[in-house]
């Protein structure tokens, strides 16, 4: 689990599914070079705005109230198509070298984002949440305020 260069993607039910069908198979600590790899301590939903929506133009100096930090030095966003497919990743690396506040990720995220919009929303809100890991680092797709499994 700690040698992971390719995609992969998690795989995300909702807790009451999970609880009631799933069987312990085995429980063991993970290592320090998987913890580096797969990032437990990273969110699996960032920046949830209901107020932003990937359909309006933003301020150019927009700035978020009470942001929050990504502690990653870089990441991949995944934005979503017309149809609501996914995109290939593209890398990111923090402005500071070490971590993304919500400001940078979400305005950055919004040029990425911003090829693939057509008339007919698809999400309410913006989101960023987390799909998996790529070359060993987080991959977050983007979606709105609630994640894919919330709607």
């Amino acid at each position: 689990m700690s040698k992971l260069l390719s995609k992969y993607t998690y795989y995300r039910l909702h807790k009451d599914y999970f609880e009631a069908n799933a069987t312990l198979l085995r429980s063991e600590t993970l290592s320090k070079q998987e913890m580096q790899v797969h990032r437990p301590d990273l969110p699996f939903s960032f920046a949830a705005r209901q107020e932003l929506s990937w359909y309006d133009e933003w301020p150019s100096d927009m700035s978020l109230e009470n942001e929050q930090t990504l502690a990653a030095q870089a990441i991949y966003i995944e934005a979503f198509g017309p149809k609501g497919s996914s995109k290939p990743p593209v890398l990111l690396h923090a402005a500071n070298g070490q971590s993304f506040t919500e400001t940078e990720l979400v305005v950055r995220s919004k040029s990425i984002q911003y090829p693939h919009i057509r008339q007919l929303p698809l999400t309410n809100g913006v989101g960023i949440h987390r799909s998996g890991i790529q070359k060993g680092l987080p991959v977050y797709y983007l979606w709105g305020a609630k994640s894919r499994l919330d709607t």
